[in-house]
């Protein structure tokens, strides 16, 4: 395994690789600032491009991925729906609870699929809220939440 940071204008991305296989996706803590970049080994380069590019608001999706992170069958079905959640829009827990077969009741297991993704923006789970639109946790904190939802939608009004 090795790891590559990379720097954002939201902070600090680690990326975790398992030879040129992007294993996961870790957010840094989360401060605003003028974008640096730093050296990129070669087997990272297009997906820290696409990333970079993806913060700077120069993309609106990241490259598609040959494989789905591994978990649980409930949460592999989980992250297969997230992925599909288009730029720009949310929809909320219990959205895709209904959306894999089950009851909105499952909202709080959906939440906690979601908190083991080890590949968040790639699935974007940032883009799942709460019921009534508010934001919920996520893994890389709420100030991140908001900023990537604001990213893609400059528009809306966030409520924390």
């Amino acid at each position: 395994m090795s790891e590559v940071i990379i720097h954002t204008r939201f902070g600090e991305l680690k990326t975790v690789w398992n030879g040129s296989i992007l294993d996961r996706i870790v957010f840094g803590r989360y401060s605003e600032r003028e974008h640096k970049v730093g050296e990129v080994p070669p087997f990272a380069r297009d997906v820290a491009g696409g990333l970079e590019a993806y913060l700077d608001g120069d993309r609106h999706a990241l490259t598609p991925f040959e494989r789905i992170p591994e978990g649980s069958a409930f949460q592999m079905n989980v992250w297969r729906t997230t992925l599909v959640v288009p730029y720009g829009e949310t929809v909320s827990y219990g959205e895709i609870a209904e959306r894999i077969g089950q009851d909105v009741t499952a909202s709080r297991a959906v939440g906690m699929a979601l908190n083991k993704n080890p590949l968040p923006l790639i699935v974007p789970c940032h883009r799942v809220v709460g019921s009534s639109g508010d934001l919920t946790g996520f893994r890389g904190g709420l100030a991140w939440k908001r900023a990537l939802l604001g990213l893609e939608m400059p528009q809306l009004s966030l409520v924390l």
